[in-house]
């Protein structure tokens, strides 16, 4: 999962040092993936973003598998439940990752706002990872989180 993620990550990096990470990084990182490079290759392909100005730009886009997303994020909310309340997870013990859209936001919002036993709000590198979660007030092992990734400065995605 750790050599998926930083070769494929960089592809959306947008801060200051994005450019020298993607360049430096992620070459050796390929070649040592043969797979993966392939896979990405193929998969490239050009879409249009909206940027914070406004503009759209034509940008790159790499295919995602978003199952392995859905399983870094769990592994995430099991350090964040840790993190901040002390609760360890046993592996017996299911984490469900969902990508949400705006409709799906809206439900998950509901369930932030509930009573709650304890809750965290932080964030990770800066501002770069945002999240928010909310504990069960009967069962210490259900949780729900919101976590927000900053696509560039000053916005998230």
């Amino acid at each position: 999962m750790e050599a998926y993620f930083t070769s494929v990550l960089p592809f959306g990096g947008r801060h200051d040092n994005a450019l020298a990470n993607l360049t430096d990084n992620v070459p050796k990182r390929l070649e040592k993936n043969q797979k993966l490079h392939r896979t990405l290759a193929s998969g490239q392909s050009r879409v249009w973003s909206r940027e914070l100005s406004g503009v759209l730009v034509n940008a790159m886009a790499i295919p995602l598998d978003e199952e392995r997303l859905e399983e870094l994020i769990a592994l995430m909310v099991r350090g964040l439940m840790f993190h901040d309340w002390g609760v360890a997870l046993g592996l017996d013990m299911m984490v469900q990752a969902l990508s949400l859209n705006k409709r799906g936001e809206t439900f998950f919002d509901h369930y932030t706002r509930m009573n709650a036993k304890q809750r965290a709000r932080g964030n990770i590198g800066g501002d770069a990872l945002q999240y928010d979660g909310a504990q069960d007030v009967d069962n210490d092992a259900v949780s729900f989180w919101q976590l927000l990734w900053r696509r560039h400065a000053g916005g998230r995605g």
